[in-house]
């Protein structure tokens, strides 16, 4: 009975850990087609901009540097809302129940 029941609990470990692991795989999916996206809409922008600003003359230095703080600015708080997923805190939570 002992034998069976150490199965048993063996059995239900190893699903809760796969459980665990298929849904940090979702988080850290969602977490990329999120970054993609904020890529797409906003990096892939910027970048048009500053290479056309790149090949005008007619655009002070200082305009593309103030350009360059608000986009790295934007970054930062991209980054700063995802980073419960990218720290690992999520995953931690599961571990621990």
């Amino acid at each position: 009975m002992v034998v069976q029941e150490d199965r048993v609990m063996e059995f239900w470990a190893e699903r809760k850990k796969s459980l665990e692991e298929s849904l940090l795989f979702v988080e850290v999916e969602t977490a990329v087609e999120e970054t993609t996206l904020w890529i797409r809409d906003t990096a892939d922008v910027y970048l048009r901009r500053k290479d056309e600003h790149f090949h005008s003359h007619s655009q002070d230095k200082e305009a593309l540097l103030r350009e360059n703080s608000l986009f790295k600015a934007a970054a930062k708080v991209y980054e700063i809302n995802k980073s419960p997923v990218q720290n690992g805190e999520r995953s931690k939570q599961f571990r621990s129940v």
